[in-house]
């Protein structure tokens, strides 16, 4: 239920904002709005994403760019440096070469036009060998630098870039030793430099062969034991190759969705000087996982997200009670900014989902929009529907096509349920023009996480911008949005009779239908992503002044 902006290049005079996200960004309508609203304020917005099989690497959307990088391998590598070692902490200069940047000079602030934070610039095939390089070979200085390079720089840059990074760095020193002896009075012997000459084809073609191996080996190896690595750790890697990017970008804003991206920002922002702002999407750390994961997910993004909230600039969360205890966790504030939507006042619903489901446009209908995975509550659905057969439950959302969705979709076949439909995703856009043709939206999340009892996710505001009385899961946090917005009732934690008694009193009594309807529309218009979103917009404005 949003407009799309129309697509316009960067200008020079624009402040650039960089958004990190470790997902693929297809259905992230959080991120997609605040990428929408910073645009509309003037800023060039690129949000670095991950790129998944059936995703362009590179997209044009609403007004903002995103580029999409390959998941990472360096896993082992984003341990060390940003888990053990927080290298974020380190000196500017000592980081950047970590990362294989350099800090940008005047002549390069002038070519960026004149960004007063520090710009870094990539070290690759152009790299040339400065004269500042070649007077400081004696120096104690020099020889520290090399010191550091040899035992902690060069061994950090070959983990991350390979073989094919050590092939180029040594293209780059025989080119840099080759301008040196020209420079030079003295002269190689003849014999001296054809050996040379010839050590150097040797082992450039060693090296070709051994880049191919070692590639074989990756595929048919490496690959298979690191998709069966836990995915934090995993992030971590994707975390070093998302700060190079970053860094390369020379963003005047960050913004750091959720924890998992806290250590890029950080490198970033160490690196670069540019300030962040941390949108934590829910409570990371006690976030919908098995439990045999729990454990060793919190020990390590403890330590990140501790650093990473204490050093942005700004810091926001998805409701009050989530706000309250980030904020009795590590003594900041942060501030509410819910997942609103976009209010239009006069929408009519058109039949586009019982024609879906193929029943009659008056038979009623029960919704479920959001993630079908596990902690969802979604397996009160088969009790809940063989208790009321008269109403249609509908499943719509990302993770339909696979995985527990066909679990379900298995149990629904073997209990012969046919009154439960899964239907696939739908563009955020599109969402609540859905959602005008149901009689009442369901939410019965009952994962035990803090998360997810203290939290709010999208459903409950695409549910108020379409007027759309909901049942919601009897946990603090939705049960406070119930009470201050009058437009859902609540039903007991883990019964689905219960789910069934509350959903067939909405559909049963139309007064109470209107009731919630009329609370419903009036609560939309007072979190209209417009207002909401208004707020967001000013302080990360805020934010760039001060920096700047």
């Amino acid at each position: 239920m949003s407009t799309q902006s129309t697509v316009k290049g960067p200008t020079s005079s624009q402040s650039r904002v960089v958004m990190f996200v470790l997902n693929a960004f297809r259905h992230d309508t959080r991120v997609e709005k605040q990428a929408r609203m910073l645009v509309d304020a003037g800023c060039d917005v690129i949000v670095i994403a991950l790129r998944i099989k059936d995703v362009p690497r590179r997209e044009w959307r609403d007004g903002y760019r995103i580029l999409r990088i390959d998941p990472a391998g360096s896993w082992f590598l984003g341990l060390i440096l940003l888990r053990f070692l927080r290298c974020y902490r380190f000196a500017p200069s000592l980081v950047a070469r970590l990362f294989g940047v350099r800090l940008a000079g005047p002549s390069d602030e002038a070519v960026r036009g004149g960004r007063r934070r520090r710009s870094v610039v990539r070290r690759g095939r152009d790299s040339k060998p400065s004269k500042a390089t070649e007077d400081s070979g004696g120096s104690l200085l020099r020889v520290l630098q090399v010191s550091v390079a040899v035992v902690l720089v060069f061994p950090v840059r070959v983990l991350i870039g390979g073989i094919r990074w050590v092939r180029r760095r040594s293209a780059v020193v025989v080119r840099n030793a080759r301008a040196r002896l020209r420079n030079s009075q003295s002269r190689l012997p003849g014999p001296l430099a054809s050996f040379i000459v010839r050590a150097y084809r040797v082992s450039r073609r060693a090296f070709r062969r051994l880049g191919r191996g070692w590639s074989r080996f990756i595929r048919r190896v490496m690959k298979p034991l690191i998709r069966r690595i836990p995915s934090g750790v995993r992030s971590l890697g994707n975390d070093l190759h998302v700060a190079r990017l970053g860094m390369a970008l020379s963003p005047d804003l960050i913004v750091a969705h959720d924890t998992n991206t806290l250590p890029a920002a950080l490198v970033v922002s160490r690196v670069t000087g540019t300030p962040f702002v941390f949108d934590s999407h829910e409570l990371f750390l006690e976030r919908n996982l098995p439990s045999h994961l729990q454990a060793s997910e919190r020990w390590l993004w403890s330590l990140p997200e501790r650093d990473g909230v204490h050093a942005a600039s700004a810091r926001f969360s998805v409701s009050n009670l989530v706000c309250e205890s980030l904020r009795d966790r590590y003594g900041v504030d942060f501030e509410e900014l819910p997942n609103a939507q976009e209010f239009e006042e006069g929408l009519e619903a058109d039949g586009r989902l019982q024609t879906a489901i193929g029943v009659a446009s008056t038979t009623p209908v029960a919704i479920y929009v959001g993630r079908v995975t596990r902690g969802r509550g979604l397996e009160l659905l088969p009790d809940a529907a063989t208790l009321r057969k008269d109403v249609h439950w509908v499943v719509m959302g990302p993770g339909s096509e696979g995985g527990y969705a066909t679990s379900l979709a298995e149990d629904l076949q073997e209990l012969e349920i046919e009154n439960v439909h899964i239907l696939p995703p739908v563009p955020s856009s599109e969402v609540g023009y859905w959602l005008l043709d149901a009689t009442v939206g369901i939410v019965p999340t009952n994962s035990g996480m803090a998360s997810y009892q203290l939290g709010l996710g999208n459903k409950s505001f695409h549910a108020l911008a379409a007027g759309l009385p909901q049942v919601l899961s009897d946990q603090p946090g939705k049960r406070r949005f119930a009470e201050e917005t009058g437009a859902a009732v609540v039903f007991d934690l883990d019964d689905s009779d219960s789910l069934a008694s509350q959903v067939g009193r909405v559909v049963d009594d139309p007064v109470l239908r209107e009731r919630l309807r009329s609370s419903a529309l009036q609560a939309g218009r007072r979190f209209d992503w417009r207002i909401v979103g208004e707020r967001y917009r000013e302080r990360c404005l805020q934010v760039m002044e001060a920096a700047s």
